[in-house]
């Protein structure tokens, strides 16, 4: 049993996740037998059970405040930011996620663009409002003091009258398996409620939340439009993506960028 065990390992960590089906064919063993040895490994602390699976500890993400989330990969989440903008045309309605690359996506936007934003992020509200074209409608309701965002029955009320062109939206965590995912509930309903209102869904994500999990799954992989990455991606989710017929963008990062 030992010996399975250090084989289910050593497949963990290449790949990051690994079914019971994967697992059973790996080993020549049942399902069941592999239930067993997955449970085994998560009671010793050395994985995290899902359903139909294992995953490593590290793949799970778990709610971070603003602050850690700025300098964690700033220079792939800025790279990113840029590449969304170039997408944005005048005179559309944007609803713009709470994260920091979504954030991050304002400061590239053409100071002559006519913009309406709806957001429920306290600080895009706040930089929207200084830009003389732009005009911003932030939701109302209780603000999370992790991430300044306004959550909600009252803001998902006023989600509900509205209608967006385009949608910029971050995610903690996406897998093809599992979708999109965030480690606050509330978060995650504004989030379904946005994707619900608007035409296109642009997905910014560093190349560190691919093939990851978090609490709460609010949407699936087909409602994005377009996916917005860095190099670092994995080629397989990328491909799978464009398969699918969704678009699929790699930002590269300016010379000279902070690794």
């Amino acid at each position: 049993m030992e010996q399975r065990l250090d084989q289910f390992l050593q497949a963990l960590g290449a790949r990051g996740s690994i079914t019971v089906d994967q697992a059973a064919e790996l080993a020549g063993v049942s399902q069941d037998t592999v239930r067993r040895d997955f449970n085994r490994l998560a009671e010793r602390g050395l994985a995290l059970r899902t359903h139909g699976g294992i995953m490593t500890r590290d793949n799970y993400v778990h709610d971070s405040t603003i602050r850690e989330r700025r300098i964690q990969h700033a220079a792939q989440k800025a790279a990113i930011a840029r590449a969304a903008a170039a997408l944005v045309v005048d005179n559309e309605t944007i609803a713009l996620d709470g994260g920091t690359t979504t954030f991050g996506v304002i400061a590239h936007l053409s100071p002559a663009a006519s913009l309406t934003l709806i957001t429920y992020s306290l600080d895009a509200a706040i930089e929207v409002a200084r830009r003389p074209n732009m005009s911003a409608i932030v939701l109302g309701g209780v603000v999370r003091e992790p991430t300044l965002s306004v959550v909600g029955p009252d803001a998902m009320a006023m989600v509900r009258t509205f209608h967006a062109n385009t949608f910029l939206l971050g995610a903690n965590a996406v897998s093809l398996e599992f979708g999109l995912m965030t480690p606050n509930r509330m978060e995650a309903e504004l989030k379904t409620a946005l994707i619900a209102i608007s035409d296109r869904v642009v997905l910014l994500v560093d190349s560190s939340k691919i093939n990851k999990r978090a609490l709460v799954t609010f949407g699936s992989l087909d409602s994005v439009t377009t996916l917005v990455t860095d190099a670092g991606a994995d080629p397989q989710f990328c491909e799978q993506l464009r398969q699918k017929g969704t678009q699929v963008i790699i930002a590269r990062q300016e010379q000279g960028a902070a690794q």
